[in-house]
């Protein structure tokens, strides 16, 4: 089940809609504030998710998830310098994907497409080794654990496949959303690439494809109608 349709997610969210709307703060765990800033950015709402981001960061100023989250939304915000600050503090081996975000930054920051490449491939490994062990939990994993000991019991193939057909999905979206140049040579490659993965469904490229063309067409048309307001 998706996490946000949850009963215990739906508790949380309420707890911390109400403390909004009371103007005061609640005490949530930092996997709570993930959640809720995670849920606002599938909503579009980044500004929602940046405050929620930002008051976890304020009762758990040390924890490198969250920073490594709010790096995710300012990157979305195009606040490129402010996202690279914190991802410069951030250590790829214990959470890889900090290795995402800076192949974000290192596309739409210095359009390096054959080092962001490089890098979107690096961590797609990393999302697939990940699976392959049956760990199905990034927050918890990272690159210094030690994959024999203490297995967890291993994810359905479906599961596996559903993060995989995500983790390709980012990427086509980066593409998409970050480059300031064009971007359907990317975007082919990585279909290319995705076609190429047994154990992915491929019906769902086209969709990949015409969604990406969509959601660029729909936001470049939102984002000149701000401007005009």
């Amino acid at each position: 089940m998706n996490t946000f349709e949850t009963n215990e997610f739906k508790r949380v969210l309420s707890r911390y809609e109400k403390s909004k709307r009371e103007g005061h703060s609640c005490y949530l765990d930092s996997d709570d504030f993930i959640d809720i800033s995670d849920y606002y950015l599938d909503l579009d709402k980044p500004l929602e998710s940046l405050d929620a981001v930002n008051e976890g960061m304020r009762l758990h100023p040390s924890d490198e998830l969250l920073m490594s989250v709010k790096a995710g939304v300012l990157i979305y915000l195009h606040h490129f310098d402010e996202a690279m600050e914190l991802v410069e503090v951030l250590d790829p081996q214990k959470n890889y994907d900090v290795k995402y975000l800076q192949a974000q930054l290192k596309y739409a920051v210095e359009e390096n497409v054959e080092e962001a490449d490089a890098m979107f491939h690096e961590w797609l490994q990393d999302v697939e080794k990940e699976w392959e062990y049956g760990r199905g939990n990034s927050r918890n994993f990272t690159m210094e654990d030690d994959l024999d000991d203490d297995m967890d019991e291993p994810v359905s193939e479906d599961d596996a496949e559903r993060e995989m057909r995500s983790a390709y999905i980012h990427v086509l979206m980066s593409y998409v959303e970050l480059s300031s140049i064009d971007a359907d040579k990317q975007i082919r490659e990585w279909i290319e690439s995705y076609l190429k993965s047994p154990t992915l469904a491929c019906w769902i490229i086209i969709l990949i494809w015409k969604m990406a063309g969509w959601y660029l067409l729909w936001h470049r048309t939102c984002k000149g109608n701000m401007r005009r307001h």
